[in-house]
C-alpha cells in the first residue's frame, strides 16, 4: 500500500503546475508590453475620414447624451438626418437644439422611444414607417 514518497509527488506535481502557471502570465504579460510599446511608438490614431452622408437616415437609440450624443454630431457634421429615440423628451430637444446651433445645416430630430416598452417601440416604428423615410444607419446605443 502506502508510499512514503507520495507526499513528495503530490508536492512536486503542485510546483511543476505552480511554475507552469507562472512561466505563462509572464509570457503573456511581456506579449502585452511588447503590443504596448509598439502602439505607443507609432504615430497616434487618425480615424478614417468618413465621405459625406447627405440623404441618408439615421436612428441613434440614446443619442441625447454621452457617446450617443457625440455620433449624433457626427452624422448631422456629415449631413445625415438624424433621428434621436430617448426616454427623456428634456433631454432629447436639448440635444437637438444644441447640435441645430452648433452646425445650422444639421437635420436633426427627437422623438420618444423607450426600449423598454414594446407599445413605445411600436410606436415609434409606426411614426417612422408612415413617414416613408429609408433607414440607412441604425445605431442602438
Amino acid at each position: 500500500g502506502c508510499s512514503l514518497w507520495a507526499p513528495l509527488d503530490i508536492l512536486t506535481t503542485m510546483l511543476s503546475n505552480f511554475f507552469f502557471c507562472l512561466l505563462s502570465a509572464v509570457k503573456l504579460y511581456l506579449l502585452g508590453f511588447r503590443v504596448l510599446l509598439a502602439q505607443l511608438s507609432n504615430k497616434p490614431l487618425r480615424l478614417p475620414v468618413m465621405p459625406r452622408q447627405d440623404g441618408k437616415v439615421a436612428i441613434v437609440t440614446g443619442g441625447g447624451r454621452g457617446i450617443g450624443y457625440e455620433v449624433v454630431r457626427h452624422l448631422a457634421r456629415l449631413g445625415t438626418h438624424v433621428i434621436i429615440g430617448g426616454r427623456d423628451e428634456q433631454e432629447g430637444l436639448a440635444a437637438v437644439r444644441r447640435i441645430c446651433e452648433e452646425h445650422k445645416e444639421a437635420k436633426v430630430e427627437f422623438r420618444k422611444l423607450d426600449l423598454a416598452s414594446l407599445q413605445s417601440v411600436r410606436q415609434f416604428t409606426k411614426s417612422f414607417k408612415e413617414r416613408d423615410l429609408p433607414l440607412n444607419i441604425l445605431i442602438n446605443n
